[in-house]
């Protein structure tokens, strides 16, 4: 199966946090056939991986979510099933990626007590999940995800409310509760808030993958990285 990872701008770490993903996934997932990279070019790809150019058409997150994802499927032959990674994903145990589980967290929120737009998107995902009778968890965990092709690109009046809205929809729980996808509960791991190479690895002990923050970088965890995944993998070119 493909694996995608949809990147975009402004990676404080120069994109070093994908070397790691990368490194990762070869270490730990079996059954990887291709990697594409949709979004801004790293710099440092190597020559078989399927790279797309996209921009962030905004107006936000969500929707340059959705418009990588399509550019993907209309502009490649990606497989019907691939699986969807991120940047800050890293894999910390054995998994065969054609039967990744799908994980969420809860169920989506009716109100937020924060500001942040990414909540919004999981409010306004589940008024619009609530209005066509559909479940409403929380699938918005930190890790990869399967999506199909077809499923994807018919969800067209899904994606255009979620270029209309200023938050979007959280896409991941439009797609996964729109077809009824079963899963597992698996509490979330960004690292944010830890101060040293301690506290990052008592937080990642025991887990299958976790993520990361910009602000969690400097402290501890480029040293943990480094040391879990000292190796190129053969999807990028050496330093």
């Amino acid at each position: 199966m493909d694996v995608l990872y949809i990147l975009g701008n402004g990676s404080q770490w120069k994109n070093k946090e994908l070397r790691y993903s990368l490194r990762s996934l070869e270490r730990f997932a079996a059954n990887v056939d291709r990697i594409f990279v949709t979004g801004v070019d790293p710099g440092f790809l190597a020559p078989e991986v399927i790279f797309t150019p996209a921009d962030d058409p905004g107006p936000s997150r969500s929707f340059n979510h959705v418009h990588k994802v399509r550019e993907t499927i209309l502009k490649t032959d990606i497989s019907e099933r691939f699986l969807l990674n991120y940047d800050d994903n890293f894999l910390m145990a054995p998994v065969d990626i054609e039967k990744y589980p799908f994980y969420y967290r809860g169920t989506l929120p009716a109100v937020t007590e924060t500001q942040r737009a990414y909540r919004y998107s999981l409010i306004n995902a589940r008024e619009y999940l609530l209005k066509h009778g559909k479940p409403i968890l929380n699938w918005s965990v930190h890790c990869p995800c399967i999506y199909e092709r077809e499923k994807f690109m018919a969800l067209e009046d899904a994606w255009k409310l979620c270029e209309k809205e200023q938050f979007g929809l959280a896409v991941r729980s439009v797609y996964l509760n729109w077809y009824g996808i079963e899963g597992e509960y698996l509490k979330d791991c960004k690292l944010k808030t830890v101060q040293n190479i301690q506290e990052t690895s008592l937080a990642i002990q025991g887990r299958s993958v976790f993520s990361i923050h910009d602000k969690a970088i400097p402290n501890g965890v480029a040293t943990l990285l480094e040391e879990y995944f000292p190796n190129p993998s053969r999807w990028e070119v050496p330093e």
